[in-house]
């Protein structure tokens, strides 16, 4: 997440991006408002991350989050089987060897 937060807060890149989807477009005469537009984004995206980011007012509900994701996807837990759940024991036949 850092990462993004930083590569967000580079102008070269917000700059390397809105002259790329102006080449892509044939827009190169609307670079300047498509600069202005990904840097407002850019903005928006960056305190939204601020907010999840360590020392964040919302990192608990992150932390949260990443726990149950853990707990409940990646390692997909389950619940102990109970004794009636289990495969019953084979009983001793006469006919095999002891």
């Amino acid at each position: 997440m850092q990462c993004v937060w930083a590569t967000l807060r580079d102008k070269k890149v917000i700059d390397a991006l809105a002259l790329d989807r102006a080449k892509r477009g044939g827009w190169l005469d609307v670079f300047d408002e498509m600069r202005n537009d990904l840097s407002k984004k850019a903005a928006e995206a960056v305190q939204l991350l601020n907010k999840y980011m360590e020392g964040g007012k919302h990192r608990a509900v992150l932390e949260k989050l990443l726990t149950l994701r853990h707990e409940r996807l990646a390692h997909r837990q389950l619940a102990p089987a109970t004794a009636t759940e289990r495969m019953p024991l084979m009983k001793r036949s006469s006919s095999l060897p002891r």
